[in-house]
């Protein structure tokens, strides 16, 4: 399923970047690793190009400009994300049990994703910023993302035919997106059992009879 989301939710240009090109593989590598340390507004092309071992000239040729270096290297931390979904949610249970599942693993992966917690602990301002401006492109993919997930269940008749799924994705996205960002408001959503709690206790029911 991940392959098709982000193509489908990119256009044209979803297969621009080859994830299996070992060069840009370590272009990317090496952006995720200047970002985690340093930030998306402190590192640069050259900085990048440097840590790669590669030319500024062969960066550029590769993936484009800075903020397309950017979007790449979070395509590609998203498209690790949804395969990890895909193989949490593939292993039966019920759609409440897959719902709390993919909610804990994916607010735990990516708090912990590397890029998001140095950001985070160092340059919240420039997390919250991209957060609350930038970020259209990757939620509407997870959004799209969300909805195949729940028409899925709906077409095994697991959930009632009735519920406007892609405006249920779009409210389990915009709560994730929440609780990410602020895991200390109200009550504490720390560890996965906690997460699939809340899941289980305020999202599923929307969607799941019990």
């Amino acid at each position: 399923m991940t392959d098709g989301v982000l193509a489908e939710a990119l256009g044209a240009g979803a297969g621009a970047v080859d994830p299996g090109d070992q060069v840009v593989a370590r272009i990317l590598d090496a952006a995720r690793e200047e970002f985690a340390r340093f930030g998306v507004r402190r590192s640069s092309i050259d900085d990048i190009a440097k840590r790669a071992g590669l030319s500024r000239n062969t960066v550029f040729r590769r993936l484009g400009s800075k903020d397309e270096l950017v979007n790449a290297v979070l395509l590609r931390e998203l498209r690790g994300l949804i395969a990890e979904v895909d193989e949490v949610t593939a292993h039966g249970g019920s759609g409440t049990e897959r719902l709390a599942q993919a909610f804990g693993v994916t607010v735990l992966r990516v708090r912990g994703n590397p890029m998001f917690a140095g950001a985070l602990g160092h340059r919240r301002d420039e997390v919250l910023e991209y957060a609350a401006v930038e970020a259209g492109q990757l939620l509407r993919i997870a959004v799209r993302y969300v909805t195949e997930l729940l028409e899925r269940d709906q077409r095994r008749g697991e959930m009632d035919d009735r519920i406007d799924v892609a405006g249920a994705a779009e409210v389990i996205v915009r709560t994730l997106h929440s609780v990410v960002l602020t895991p200390h408001a109200g009550r504490r959503l720390h560890t996965e059992e906690e997460l699939r709690a809340f899941a289980t206790e305020h999202l599923a029911p929307l969607l799941y009879q019990r």
